[in-house]
């Protein structure tokens, strides 16, 4: 049950009052208060009702703390009387403690204000409890004083009466005018003590044994008895007179004896008091340790107060306090009450220990001693640092939190705010804010909503969680924060109030309502667009993402993006490279191949841009598609038509040089005959047709590289082994009044690129030059090095850090302004009628902007025409490339068993000659079918086959199907004059070990042989 407390409040703030309050009922009194602040009010205060406690302000406006102390002590009420001031210095706390305050507290530690006051009603119960006792001392010590002073004994003669020689009553003969004063007893003369006092031989029979020794034996005897029949303690003198005879000399001590008895019941509590108290207590006379409690031992760390008794003060405190240890003694020695201090007590293991001390002087066994009352504070020391650590933790926050945090009252005035909300009111700092309410910030329609529902909170007890409301402003402007207000409550769980904190969202309200409408353009846009976290899984589609592809919304959010349009036709480096482009940030603009859910093949146009968030950091991606399938098929049908154009083109090139290629072998074959006997020059012809053969077979080749038509296909490429096929046709066909010259940088890194498209950019841009010199002048190639910064300049979307920039220069009759900003729109030319489609430089652009390069012209009339093409740098290195880095090597020879089999009889013997020749032996078949046998025969035998891929009844692809069925460990070369990338990938794809492209090359084909029949 709660400590009830009647508190005086000598107080003009009503905030410090409530404070006050909340701190006294957190220290679980229940409070009852007045609060005064004049002198009128103070003195009615004083004389109307009974005070447990006053609490009282230092300065007020009609009234000071000094004045009401003197007030109070000119009354002599011992009421505890404490201090509570902001204000107060160290000379007026001395000055309040003389002139009789109890206590003093700083408003600024209203946390110490229960400790103060648990211990000031504390002793003022002792002060009283003192009083009384002392005053019931007096009053024993004057009747003790005036019975000895007047003498005032009663006496009785009386007559002891016996049987068989015990006493059984005796008869009063005779009775002194005190006895009657001092028992109430009248008229007893002649009448038996059984008489006038029934029951007294039961209640007193000690009485009648010591009358009844002296009446036989004549010895006197002194006794003190209480007789209960009166009531009353008697200390009795007893003497003889004669036999049978005594005389009884009494006196009434009852009030002696109750004296005594409280004296002893007081004792008993003041020892209880100091061996129970929980504080610390010892008393020391002339500085020597007399007397500790147990609270005291266990205080200084030990059990057994012998290792304290007799020890000095000052081994006790600390030296750092030894003066004002002086300074207390001579105030309580001089009658003067000590203030309570704080010191460092030093335990006996040698550590320190904070304690709070008051002392008082007493008196023990005729010296003047100290009685030490000491408090172990350390934990509320720790408490105190701990809530100032809190305090300073709270105003950290307060001040810088960037949230709008805030108190309110019951009447929803602020009590504190934070800076970010004092700031939103224009208010410097925010203590100018308390007291106020939102009526006086806000437009009224809000502030009254903002008061209703805080009123209703403090009703309820149901905070408002995250609530989205719009504020509106007295100059009509709005704003909107996410809020959050809950029931503020004191120490008892008493609602007094609201607390608040809420957040700007007024820029993501206007970015939601923007996202509202972007989400209706994305849905309603003809563009696929999807969104991915940073591990590409799905996030979001569109509808024409589930239009396009078939798949529902449910089917793909939360799948990964290659997972379920992977159409294999990529391989694994491309997406490598795609996702290793955007984890670097990079906007990527490329083709796919994506398949759809039911299995059609699209030709995507894709732009993938990573999405980062405040800091820069990637949290996801981004990808915007259109299916080009159709336009992608129409594009290759337009370039086919102009490599076509182009190979036509050079056509009369190629046939002269083919014309010149087949005059040296049947010139060289018709001396070999002749030269049969003349070994040197035998080996010359042989050495020249096989020369002519392989220039013939490289032009070959080219011819059939370039024409070919097969998708886009990126991969890691040199841009110097582009340069140097187109190089070698140039050479084979270009007329040679025409100089072709070369100037590429060493080592240029890899670029990622169709090979088959850079063949054709640089062929189309070579032959335009061609035709511009008409069939004179110099063409010039070149190759090298730029940073991005010198790209950008010409082109702001350059994002590359360094490029490659190809450059295809000509001395022909170069182009005027209005040509030059043409000459990249599709079907425009200046070419005659049938001499060109006007295709070309569109089919160019459009392959450097499907690779995210730029293609850049300049041009003047009568002085030629330089186009440089600039290709982006990725993060790859010339030697990554494994197969360029392969060493050329002698070819070895072996032992095992091949088969071949190749339809063309010619050709077949030529094989089985050369492998002979290097110690292979050799199987042969004619068509599928037969080498199929041959393997059904041989399989265990049969290290490796070499298969032609056109055969008769079976082709190579169904010949290796088979032979992997046979003998899955056989080894597979396929040759070819030609194949498609389709049907390369199923080949490979099926098993074959290698692709060797014919005609055959002596050396080369031997050492493929080698190297297939050696791996693992």
């Amino acid at each position: 049950m709660k400590q009830q407390i009647r508190v005086l409040m000598v107080e003009d703030s009503e905030l410090d009052a409530a404070l006050m309050t909340r701190e006294l009922k957190s220290g679980g009194y229940d409070v009852v208060t007045e609060r005064v602040d004049t002198e009128q009010a103070f003195l009615a205060a004083l004389e109307s009702k009974l005070w447990d406690l006053i609490l009282c302000d230092y300065r007020m406006p009609e009234f000071n703390g000094l004045a009401a102390l003197q007030l109070f002590r000119a009354r002599n009420l011992d009421i505890p009387f404490i201090m509570v001031s902001a204000v107060m210095g160290e000379e007026l706390v001395v000055e309040a403690m003389k002139g009789g305050a109890h206590d003093y507290l700083m408003k600024a530690h209203l946390n110490r204000l229960v400790p103060a006051v648990e211990r000031q009603i504390n002793d003022a119960a002792v002060r009283r409890e003192g009083v009384r006792t002392t005053q019931a001392l007096r009053e024993i010590e004057i009747r003790y004083r005036s019975l000895f002073e007047n003498m005032s004994e009663g006496y009785a003669y009386c007559k002891m009466l016996f049987e068989d020689n015990k006493p059984t009553d005796f008869i009063y003969m005779d009775v002194n005018a005190k006895f009657a004063e001092l028992t109430g007893l009248k008229d007893v003369v002649e009448k038996t003590v059984s008489e006038v006092i029934p029951g007294i031989q039961e209640s007193n029979p000690e009485l009648f044994e010591c009358y009844g020794r002296v009446a036989l034996t004549g010895k006197p005897e002194k006794l003190e008895t209480y007789v209960g029949p009166l009531g009353i303690w008697f200390s009795v003198s007893v003497y003889s007179p004669g036999r049978e005879y005594f005389v009884a000399v009494f006196e009434n001590v009852t009030e002696r004896r109750q004296a005594e008895e409280s004296l002893r019941e007081s004792e008993e509590r003041y020892r209880a008091l100091f061996t129970f108290s929980p504080d610390a207590l010892y008393v020391h006379v002339d500085g020597c340790v007399t007397l500790v409690n147990p609270a005291m031992c266990k205080l200084l760390g030990t059990d057994d107060p012998s290792l304290l008794i007799g020890k000095s003060v000052h081994e006790i405190v600390h030296p750092e306090y030894h003066e004002k240890l002086r300074q207390r003694w001579n105030m309580v020695f001089g009658g003067q009450p000590a203030p309570l201090l704080e010191e460092k007590f030093i335990r006996l293991d040698g550590t320190l220990v904070d304690v709070e001390v008051s002392a008082v002087a007493i008196d023990w066994e005729g010296s003047k001693a100290v009685q030490v009352i000491a408090r172990d504070i350390t934990e509320r020391k720790r408490a105190d640092e701990a809530l100032t650590y809190e305090r300073n933790l709270l105003k950290s926050l307060m001040d810088n939190i960037p949230d709008h945090v805030y108190f309110k009252d019951n009447e929803s005035r602020f009590l504190r705010m934070s800076r970010s909300q004092a700031n939103r009111f224009g208010l410097e700092d925010p203590a100018q804010a308390v007291g106020k309410t939102d009526f006086e910030f806000f437009a009224e329609e809000h502030a009254r909503t903002a008061h209703e529902d805080e009123q209703q909170i403090m009703k309820s007890g149901i905070a408002i969680i995250g609530i989205e409301e719009k504020e509106s402003w007295p100059d009509g402007s709005e704003s909107w924060v996410s809020t959050t207000k809950v029931p503020l409550q004191d120490a008892q769980g008493q609602i007094i109030g609201t607390f608040g904190i809420s957040r700007d969202i007024t820029e993501r309200k206007r970015v939601e309502e923007s996202l509202i409408r972007l989400n209706k353009a994305v849905e309603a846009s003809g563009e696929v667009i999807f969104m991915t976290d940073r591990n590409g899984i799905f996030s979001f589609v569109n509808t024409s993402f589930t239009t396009l592809y078939g798949y529902e919304k449910a089917e793909v959010v939360g799948k990964t993006t290659p997972r379920i349009l992977k159409s294999g036709r990529q391989l694994p480096d491309h997406y490598t490279e795609f996702w290793h482009a955007l984890i670097n940030k990079q906007t990527i603009k490329a083709d796919l191949i994506n398949r759809t859910k039911d299995g059609r093949l699209l030709t995507i146009e894709a732009t993938a841009n990573p999405i980062l968030d405040t800091k820069g950091s990637i949290i996801g991606f981004l990808a915007i598609q259109r299916d080009v399938t159709q336009q992608r098929t129409l594009e290759e049908q337009i370039r086919q038509s102009q490599k076509m154009e182009s190979l036509g083109t050079l056509a009369s090139g190629i046939a002269h040089d083919f014309n010149n290629i087949l005059s040296i072998i049947l010139g060289h074959a018709s001396l070999i005959e002749k030269y049969q006997y003349d070994p040197e020059r035998f080996r010359d012809s042989l050495q020249t047709i096989t020369n002519a053969s392989t220039r013939g077979a490289s032009l070959v080749r080219q011819m059939l590289t370039f024409a070919r038509k097969s998708a886009t296909e990126f991969r890691p490429l040199l841009i110097n082994e582009s340069i140097q096929e187109i190089q070698r046709l140039l050479h084979e066909t270009f007329p040679k009044t025409i100089t072709v010259a070369f100037d590429v940088a060493e080592r240029l890194p890899l670029i990622t690129a169709d090979a088959t498209q850079i063949h054709q950019v640089l062929l189309n841009l070579c032959v335009n030059a061609r035709d511009a010199m008409d069939g004179k002048g110099t063409l010039t190639v070149s190759a090298r090095l730029v940073r991005g910064e010198t790209v950008r300049h010409r082109f702001v979307n350059a994002k590359s850090s360094t490029y490659i920039e190809v450059t295809v220069a000509d001395t022909g009759i170069g182009m005027d302004e209005t040509t030059r900003h043409r000459i990249f729109e599709p079907f425009f030319t200046t070419k005659q009628f049938g001499k060109g489609t006007g295709l070309g430089l569109a089919v160019v652009f459009g392959i450097m902007e499907s690779h995210s390069g730029f293609i850049d012209v300049a041009s003047e009339v009568g002085r030629g025409t330089t186009f440089s093409l600039y290709f982006p740098i990725k993060s790859f290195s010339v030697e990554s490339v494994n197969d360029k880095s392969i060493i050329q090597k002698e070819a070895a020879g072996g032992t095992e068993v091949i088969l071949v089999v190749e339809d063309e009889e010619t050709l077949k013997e030529s094989v089985r000659l050369i492998l002979t020749a290097n110690g292979y032996t050799v199987l042969s078949a004619e068509d599928g079918e037969q080498g199929i046998a041959m393997l059904d025969r041989f399989h265990n035998d049969i290290a490796l086959v070499i298969c032609d891929l056109g055969l008769p009844k079976f082709s190579g692809l169904e010949v290796l199907k088979k032979l992997k069925t046979l003998n899955p460990g056989v080894k597979f070369i396929l040759g070819t004059g030609y194949i498609d990338p389709a049907e390369r990938t199923a080949v490979l794809r099926e098993g074959a070990n290698d692709i060797v492209l014919k005609p055959y090359i002596t050396n080369e084909f031997l050492r493929r042989v080698r190297d297939v029949l050696d791996a693992k």
